[in-house]
């Protein structure tokens, strides 16, 4: 085969799929409103049983066979409900305050790349994952946005001149400032 390279998601932001000392490991108790994380955390409860740590087994395994592991994040919110208690982990929870915003104000079930704590938190998960022995580390950008709304508008308007309800969601601008959050969250993940 020509892989190199096994990418396999190991946590949502600080919802793990192995015994972490930074995050949650997934539990029946919060997934049981979800089948089929009801099922994954009774898995993951058993393999605790026998003493197993999952991302421990997943990194072994890749370098058994002589691939590089990296240990991947999807920074997802809650679902919708009747299942919105099966994404919530611990941060989430705690900290309210650190949502996306919409631009009519409401605050949504999605955790905030704007904001310092949020994506020190999940650094904190991703290199938890890397010292456990991933080669590698990734986050899955291509589901479970948005990362950044309107909770980001203050330093933006200091910069523009425009009415918030009368802004394009999809100005160019205002684009560029949010994209900005995922470019430092990045460039801090690097330096981590």
């Amino acid at each position: 085969t020509d892989v190199d390279i096994v990418l396999c998601t190991m946590a949502r932001y600080d919802i793990t799929y192995y015994p972490s000392k930074v995050g949650e490991m997934r539990s029946v108790k919060r997934g049981i409103y979800h089948r089929g994380y009801a099922m994954q955390a009774g898995v993951l409860a058993e393999m605790r049983r026998k003493g197993l740590d999952m991302l421990r087994v997943y990194i072994d395994r890749a370098h058994e066979h002589g691939l590089k592991f990296y240990a991947t994040n999807r920074p997802a919110g809650p679902h919708p409900p009747p299942n919105h208690l099966t994404g919530e982990g611990p941060f989430f929870r705690k900290h309210p305050e650190l949502r996306c915003i919409t631009q009519e104000g409401q605050a949504i079930p999605h955790l905030s790349f704007a904001f310092p704590m949020v994506r020190k938190r999940l650094i904190r998960v991703l290199r938890e994952q890397a010292e456990a022995g991933a080669d590698g580390v990734s986050i899955m950008f291509n589901r479970s946005h948005p990362w950044v709304l309107f909770e980001a508008w203050e330093k933006f308007r200091g910069r523009h001149s425009v009415d918030r309800s009368k802004l394009n969601p999809y100005d160019e601008a205002w684009c560029r400032h949010k994209a900005g959050y995922l470019t430092k969250l990045m460039r801090e993940l690097r330096k981590e």
